[in-house]
């Protein structure tokens, strides 16, 4: 069983909406990042560290460089996404500059953590751990 890539379509069009975020929508903007996050962005973060995250650290993948990176890219992520909870006033550059960021962890989650994962975990694990994030999607 494979890992979906289309798991992520919906944080990357949030993104992608975030990266053209001038000051006339950026209002709006901001409130499209914070209904995605506290609907379900940051809840997926969570579930990609103590589900996907934890299941390839049990075989093997606790020391491996890309674990500690994306590890830090989820701690980037939440704490810019706070401290847009908290400005109001965002400005359109700062939202870009997220939207950027989220879309290229993203990217390197699709093309490069999801290919490792699948290849290191035996197959029943994996289905496991496939059935295990779809609840998290719901």
């Amino acid at each position: 069983m494979r890992l979906r890539a289309g798991d992520h379509a919906e944080a990357l069009a949030v993104a992608r909406r975030l990266q053209h975020s001038v000051p006339a929508t950026a209002a709006d903007d901001r409130r499209a990042l914070l209904l995605f996050w506290y609907g379900s962005g940051a809840t997926r973060l969570c579930a990609e560290e103590d589900v996907l995250l934890a299941a390839w650290a049990r075989h093997g993948g606790e020391d491996h460089p890309l674990a500690a990176a994306i590890r830090a890219e989820h701690a980037r992520i939440s704490d810019a996404a706070a401290a847009i909870a908290e400005d109001g006033g965002t400005p359109a550059a700062r939202l870009r500059r997220f939207g950027a960021a989220l879309a290229a962890h993203v990217l390197r989650q699709d093309r490069e953590l999801r290919g490792v994962v699948a290849r290191t975990l035996p197959p029943d694990e994996l289905a496991e751990l496939a059935r295990s994030r779809s609840l998290v999607r719901r």
